[in-house]
C-alpha cells in the first residue's frame, strides 16, 4: 500500500501532513476514544490462540486507492470504524503496521490514527526491506517474516490485511486481499473475522 495512492516514499504527501494535523499534539499517547457510525456486533467473538498477530495495510484498505491520484482528505479511513469493530471481537490479537506509511510516520503518529484501545493494541511497525539490497519479489511478505524472526515469533500464527497480492507468495493464503479500489468492505471484513477466529480465509 502507498501514501494516497503514490508509491512514491520520497516525501511524505501533503494530504498526509493536512490529515494529520490536529489528530495527534506531541506528548499525548493516544487521542480520546472516537465515536463511529458502523454497528458493531453485540456478542464478541471468540479469538483463536492460534492467531497472535495482524499485519494491517492503510491503503487500500483502510480507505480505497484511486489509481495513482491522491486519495481525497474526507475518504482517508472512511473503513477505520469497520476494521476496528473486527478487531475488538478479537482482543487477543496484536496489531503490526506494514503499511508504507510507517516509513513516514513514527509510532506516536500512527497510533493517534486509531480509537484508543485499538491503538493499544498496536506493538510497532515492520522493518522496511533495505535499499541497498538486491532488487526483490514479494517484498510485503518478506518484511513481516523478518518482523517475526527479530520477535522469536516465526512459530506464531498471523494473518495480514492487505491489498498489493504482488507482495506475498507463500503465505497468499494467511493474506486477506482486499480490493485497491474499494478497501474493506463487508464482504473483506467478515472474511477478515473468520481469518482471526481460525476459520480460514
Amino acid at each position: 500500500n502507498h501514501y494516497f495512492g503514490k508509491r512514491n516514499n520520497s516525501e511524505l504527501a501533503p494530504q498526509a501532513r493536512n490529515l494529520f494535523q490536529g489528530l495527534y499534539s506531541e506528548g499525548e499517547q493516544f487521542l480520546s476514544p472516537t465515536t463511529h457510525g458502523w454497528n458493531e456486533c453485540n456478542n464478541p467473538g471468540i479469538t483463536s490462540p492460534m492467531v497472535s498477530f495482524l499485519f494491517l495495510a492503510f491503503d487500500g484498505v483502510l480507505h480505497p486507492q484511486y489509481d495513482g491520484e491522491p486519495t481525497p482528505k474526507e475518504v482517508c479511513f472512511c473503513h477505520l470504524p469497520k476494521f476496528e469493530a473486527v478487531m475488538r471481537r478479537h482482543p487477543g490479537v496484536q496489531i503490526v503496521i506494514s503499511s508504507t506509511w510507517r516509513q513516514q510516520f513514527g509510532m506516536l503518529q500512527l497510533r493517534a490514527f486509531f480509537s484508543t484501545d485499538i491503538a493499544r493494541r498496536i506493538l510497532g511497525i515492520t522493518p522496511t526491506y533495505p535499499a541497498d539490497e538486491p532488487p526483490r519479489m514479494h517484498i510485503r511478505e518478506w518484511e513481516i517474516l523478518q518482523w517475526l524472526k527479530q520477535h522469536y515469533a516465526s512459530n506464531k500464527q498471523w494473518v495480514a490485511l492487505d491489498d498489493s497480492q504482488g507482495d506475498f507468495r507463500e503465505y497468499r493464503h494467511r493474506v486477506v486481499f482486499c480490493q485497491p479500489w474499494e478497501g474493506l468492505s463487508e464482504q473483506r471484513a467478515v472474511q477478515l473475522n473468520n481469518a482471526l477466529q481460525g476459520a480460514g480465509l
